[in-house]
């Protein structure tokens, strides 16, 4: 099951939720998420109707307790998981959204009762739940966090809704700051009342100039051929700056392995030995990154993944410049994880992998070709904390690294 961009988009159009972390893609990439994600509550409502779908007699729903774990990007595939009274949606990678649920069958006092269809049922394909329009209450929750308070560029992480069959006396929006940047919404209307939690995110921007070559490595890099995979990362662009491409020749090269598929394919695997024939470059810079997920070893198909990328592709570019006798130097980017191992065993499929790529490091015919660095954790957008700050150390630490492999060889 996937949910489009134009599912998206329609999405937006009926909820009146323009948050662009939804809909622009230059916008979201300023994001940790870097691409459009999925609204949470278009998310929800699915969950409901599929949980409904189930169910051959009518019912109300008593309350809703519903954790947005993570996010969805548009387009990624999910699944839909229904318990007594739980509904979970997740896939392979984690878990996205839980929700708690209480709810009764209509008794007699209701059986009479004609339900009314909203819009919204409709656009579900809901006909069996009395109060619906707690439907259309999750609608407006979408509305006002992602385009009143706390607007654009926000997340909802919590969502808690109890139905009263006694109408509640309506109360006015208190909206209002909880933790640093998560802010806590409270309100009664009709028979809801609601408390919600969100954030305002704060986008990644790079604050430090760009790297400084020393003296010694501005020599080594004059007139060289400089091949660097993952150009786009912040770690990539801390490196790449006028005097560093007046000195040299910068090449880039792009590639995706899939989640769901992480085997390298033939025609990539193609491309890259062609480019590298083509360039022969002097210099490689190793540093492409996926989003880096929660994770232990148990979850082999993430291991997998990160294996595919961090140690297999790596490996094939080691073999192109071993099978050429090319005299090439590369940087491969490690992990300060490894260094303390225990204290990170929420990354532990990532840390494996950096693991194994040191492995093929280390080996006697690859010292001369390759130099791995652990490096710190870094202030970029795949280091935030949700309370509204990048983790990490400055980019500018990484000065010392690039000099120390410019220098060395």
């Amino acid at each position: 099951m996937k949910i489009s961009n134009k599912d998206t988009k329609f999405f937006a159009a009926i909820s009146h939720d323009k948050n662009q972390i939804h809909l622009d893609k230059k916008y979201a990439s300023n994001y940790f998420f870097k691409e459009p994600i999925v609204h949470g509550v278009n998310l929800i409502n699915k969950a409901i109707a599929c949980f409904l779908k189930d169910k051959n007699y009518k019912l109300i729903i008593k309350s809703l307790s519903i954790n947005l774990k993570n996010y969805l990007v548009v387009g990624e595939e999910f699944e839909i998981k229904i318990y007594k009274k739980k509904i979970v949606v997740k896939n392979e990678l984690n878990t996205k959204i839980e929700i708690d649920l209480e709810y009764e069958k209509i008794n007699d006092k209701f059986k009479n009762n004609k339900i009314t269809k909203t819009d919204i049922c409709q656009q579900y394909k809901i006909n069996n739940l009395y109060n619906n329009y707690i439907l259309n209450e999750l609608i407006f929750i979408s509305y006002y966090v992602g385009s009143i308070n706390p607007g654009n560029g926000s997340l909802i992480h919590k969502i808690d809704i109890n139905y009263s069959n006694k109408n509640n006396e309506q109360s006015k929006l208190k909206f209002k700051k909880h933790i640093n940047n998560i802010f806590k919404i409270n309100y009664c209307k009709n028979f809801f009342k609601v408390e919600v939690i969100a954030s305002k995110l704060k986008p990644f921007k790079i604050k430090h100039r760009p790297y400084q070559l020393s003296a010694k490595a501005l020599r080594c890099v004059k007139n060289k051929k400089i091949l660097i995979f993952g150009s786009s990362s912040d770690v990539a662009k801390r490196l790449i700056n006028k005097d560093f491409t007046s000195s040299c020749r910068i090449f880039e090269h792009s590639f995706r392995i899939n989640f769901h598929n992480s085997i390298i394919c033939k025609i990539e695997l193609i491309k890259l030995e062609q480019k590298i024939t083509k360039i022969k470059p002097d210099f490689i810079f190793y540093l492409s990154s996926p989003k880096i997920y929660n994770g232990n070893k148990k979850n082999l198909k993430l291991l997998k993944y990160y294996n595919s990328l961090f140690v297999n592709y790596f490996d094939k570019i080691l073999n192109i410049i071993k099978k050429n006798n090319y005299k090439t130097k590369i940087f491969y980017p490690s992990s300060f994880f490894l260094n303390k191992k225990n204290d990170y065993k929420r990354l532990e499929c990532y840390a494996l992998a950096k693991e194994n790529a040191e492995k093929i490091c280390k080996l006697k015919e690859n010292k001369k070709i390759v130099s791995f660095f652990r490096l710190p954790q870094l202030i970029s957008r795949s280091n935030y904390n949700i309370f509204g700050f990048y983790e990490g150390k400055k980019l500018s630490v990484l000065d010392k690294f690039f000099n120390t492999f410019f220098e060395q060889n």
